[in-house]
């Protein structure tokens, strides 16, 4: 989006200032963990005790694996609202929305959402973000975790993957994609490269999943670039002076599972999570 936004301006070599990425409020965690047994891992996490009265959001890819999770956490004991699509009507919707929000009753603290409809969602204390799998691009990625601590407090976001059968998870994205592409009636030439475009995009956020290293630097690294040097021109500095977040102030909390790998390793996932919650 940043090079088509420079081409159409005719400057595509000019000097790129990206602010508001780094959500440093909001831990990351990557947990490796087979498909058949993410319900179980996410019932666990709906067990964590939320800070403040946080709410909790849960990410799914389909409505199939949506109305299965929710059927798996109510046989838990754990009744969880699914926001999507197919609900009955807005008003059915708008409901929902406000007692998750905390305007009606009876309150819900949970959420199953599609990512169409969890993107609209803006609740400041959503203290955890949980993903089924990986999203079908970085840019929907940054978006989905974002909808956590947007009040600046100590957050945490758990991606679910699974490392030793990556392709599991991008078949259905990559099935979805073709399924959009087709629906969309392009000119084949155009739905070719509408396709391979998606395709890229899910291929690069796989590897973002389970690269090595810190995740939250990878991330930021991926919309910021490279790190400039620390000699800036005055024009340099005044720029990002006047361009600089002057958003809500945010808690910085344990950075991601990288980081914290000897935590994890001693104690495991949930220990980095309950970390990050008291951080």
């Amino acid at each position: 989006m940043q090079e088509r936004i420079l081409e159409s301006l005719g400057i595509p070599d000019a000097e790129v200032f990206v602010r508001g990425v780094d959500r440093p409020n909001i831990a990351l965690l990557r947990w490796g963990v087979p498909v058949d047994e993410r319900p179980g891992v996410i019932a666990q996490l709906c067990r964590v005790r939320m800070p403040h009265r946080g709410k909790v959001m849960i990410f799914v890819p389909t409505r199939k694996i949506g109305e299965a999770l929710q059927k798996h956490l109510s046989e838990q004991g754990l009744e969880t609202p699914f926001y999507h699509s197919q609900l009955s009507g807005a008003w059915e919707r708008e409901q929902l929305l406000k007692r998750f929000s905390g305007e009606s009753r009876p309150e819900v603290d949970r959420i199953i959402c599609t990512s169409a409809f969890g993107m609209g969602l803006d609740i400041k204390n959503v203290r955890m973000v949980i993903h089924w799998q990986h999203p079908s691009s970085i840019e929907d990625y940054l978006q989905e975790f974002g909808r956590a601590g947007r009040d600046g407090k100590a957050s945490v976001a758990v991606l679910l993957h699974d490392r030793s059968n990556v392709r599991r998870d991008t078949r259905l994205l990559q099935f979805m994609a073709d399924r959009a592409v087709r629906n969309a009636q392009l000119l084949p030439a155009e739905a070719l490269a509408a396709l391979k475009h998606k395709v890229a995009q899910i291929d690069r956020m796989a590897r973002l999943t389970t690269t090595d290293g810190c995740f939250r630097e990878a991330l930021v690294g991926y919309f910021t670039g490279p790190k400039r040097s620390a000699r800036r021109s005055f024009s340099t500095w005044l720029l990002e002076l006047v361009f600089a977040d002057r958003g809500v102030r945010q808690q910085k909390v344990v950075c991601c599972d990288a980081c914290q790998q000897r935590l994890i390793d001693r104690q495991g996932s949930l220990a980095f999570v309950n970390r990050a919650l008291s951080e």
